[in-house]
């Protein structure tokens, strides 16, 4: 039995039913599967994540991996980047995490205002960090950066804490 989707779900896809030529319309579920073309994507049954809907943000994820003597003092030598970053007009937010699994492996949560991204990889402190950066790791950061039609953070819908 197939239900329609509501309009969060409908959000999450429409980027996707636009790339692959569907109209603009929320796709029926079956058997908790989302269908976009020939694609199908798994979506939880009775809930659905909120999306705070708005102007779109460049959202970031990067994994630095440190040399094994640089770990312990990554956070501390990156911290003016880190500081500066979070002062440019546009920025939303910019963490850095430490992995449970890999002590030497740091991974950095940043996003923009669309319009702002470009002023940062363009800032003096960025190409500062750009040039200081490698001598303390392993490998090339890998990186995921994409442009999401939302302007913050969403509550989880598969669970709730009262």
């Amino acid at each position: 039995m197939e239900k329609h989707v509501g309009p969060i779900a409908c959000a999450l896809t429409c980027p996707l039913a636009r790339l692959f030529g569907q109209p603009h319309s929320a796709p029926p579920v079956a058997d908790g599967f989302l269908g976009i073309g020939s694609m199908r994507l798994a979506v939880a049954s009775d809930s659905y994540t909120t999306l705070p809907i708005g102007k779109p943000m460049i959202f970031i994820v990067v994994k630095f991996r440190t040399k094994p003597e640089w770990s312990e003092r990554w956070l501390e030598l990156t911290r003016s980047f880190t500081e500066a970053t979070r002062n440019e007009p546009g920025n939303l937010w910019f963490d850095w995490s430490r992995s449970v699994d890999n002590p030497n492996e740091f991974v950095l949560v940043e996003a923009f205002q669309n319009d702002a991204a470009g002023a940062h990889v363009n800032s003096e402190h960025f190409k500062q960090a750009m040039r200081i950066m490698p001598e303390g790791l392993v490998e090339t950061p890998r990186i995921i950066s994409q442009s999401v039609g939302q302007d913050g953070w969403g509550q989880m819908g598969e669970l709730t804490v009262e």
